[in-house]
C-alpha cells in the first residue's frame, strides 16, 4: 500500500512553509458539530493556502476553533436556527457579512 507523501512548499512571498497533500488540491474532513457530514477543504491557489469558508474558527477568530469545521449543513443551522448564538460566536461584523454572501450567493450549499 501506497502512503501518501506530504510535500513542504515555501511561500516565495513571506517565506513561511505550506504543508499540502500529494495532490494539493483538497482534503475531506468530519464536521466537529454533528460528526456525520463531509467537509471538503479545497486548495486556494492565489492565497496559497487552503479555503476558509468552513473553518469555525475564521469566523469566531477564537485560536481554539481554528481547527474546527463545519459542515453546510451545520453551518444552515447555525445561521437560520440559532441566530442568538450566531451573534454572540461571530462578533466581527465583515466575518458576518462574509458568511451571509456565501449563503446567498450559493456559495454554500446544503445537500438533501
Amino acid at each position: 500500500m501506497k502512503s501518501k507523501i506530504k510535500e513542504i512548499k515555501t511561500n516565495k512571498f513571506d517565506n513561511s512553509i505550506v504543508e499540502t497533500k500529494e495532490n494539493g488540491s483538497s482534503f475531506i474532513i468530519n464536521c466537529f458539530q454533528c460528526q456525520k457530514g463531509k467537509v471538503t477543504v479545497k486548495w486556494n491557489k492565489p492565497r496559497n493556502k487552503y479555503s476558509e469558508k468552513n473553518n469555525f474558527g475564521y469566523y469566531t477568530e477564537k485560536d481554539e476553533d481554528k481547527e474546527k469545521w463545519l459542515c453546510e449543513k451545520c453551518i444552515f443551522q447555525l445561521y437560520y436556527q440559532k441566530k442568538s448564538t450566531y451573534w454572540k460566536l461571530v462578533p466581527n461584523l465583515k466575518k458576518r457579512q462574509i458568511l451571509r454572501s456565501y449563503i446567498y450567493l450559493k456559495s454554500l450549499k446544503v445537500n438533501k
